[in-house]
């Protein structure tokens, strides 16, 4: 009995910790973009096109203790700048962001996710451009 209790506890507080790296991301509506719905809210497919935007919107991650699915995601872009910069980054906890591409180019890599918060996010300055970002 003891052993199933502390089993909802762990699900409980991991579903907590969930929900509060849910609220990090940019909320659909206000994304520059669609977002297609993945499993959860580290897979997902992201298309937009921007004019002249300044912003930093974070579109998949969160912050799950144990995650059902695989810690290793697939990562596909297409950046195309017109004007400005854009950077495709991931963070995870409190280390600094790693930059995955800042150039027109594409990116393809398989990235092993840690425990606890990790996002992947754009950080726009001035950007007239597209992006493709598909994560399984």
């Amino acid at each position: 009995m003891i052993k199933q209790s502390v089993q909802v506890e762990n699900i409980e507080a991991d579903y907590i910790v969930q929900s509060a790296g849910s609220i990090a991301l940019t909320g659909n509506s206000s994304l520059q973009g669609t977002k297609e719905k993945g499993i959860n809210d580290y897979t997902r497919s992201y298309t937009v096109n921007y004019e002249d935007f300044s912003d930093t919107e974070y579109l998949f991650g969160g912050t799950s203790i144990k995650r059902e699915a695989s810690k290793e995601l697939s990562i596909d872009c297409t950046l195309e700048i017109m004007e400005g910069t854009a950077k495709v980054f991931w963070i995870s906890g409190s280390d600094e962001a790693i930059t995955l591409i800042e150039a027109t180019r594409t990116y393809s890599d398989t990235i092993t996710f840690p425990a606890g918060g990790n996002y992947i996010g754009i950080e726009c300055e001035d950007f007239t451009g597209n992006i493709e970002l598909n994560i399984e």
